[in-house]
């Protein structure tokens, strides 16, 4: 199982984003707090988060990638084995 903080702030961006890209679209059911991702949940949001980056363009479109929830993301991401 996997796991992932957010804030409200996170899950604010997440929602202003919405469904532009992959990567904001796979998150936008969670919510504030601890959300537990079980193994089956965890792979759609890594190739959502890759299907981004296709063309060689730069991870989560729209977000900052010094901010908190890039950080968070990125510490996701690498989380999947």
């Amino acid at each position: 199982m996997y796991a992932i903080h957010l804030t409200a702030n996170d899950v604010d961006v997440i929602s202003t984003v919405g469904y532009r890209y992959a990567w904001s679209d796979a998150l936008s059911g969670l919510g504030p707090g601890w959300n537990d991702i079980e193994e089956h949940e965890a792979w759609p949001i890594l190739f959502a988060l890759e299907k981004d980056m296709m063309g060689n363009h730069q991870p989560f479109p729209m977000l900052d990638l010094g901010s908190p929830l890039a950080g968070k993301l990125f510490e996701f991401w690498h989380s999947i084995v």
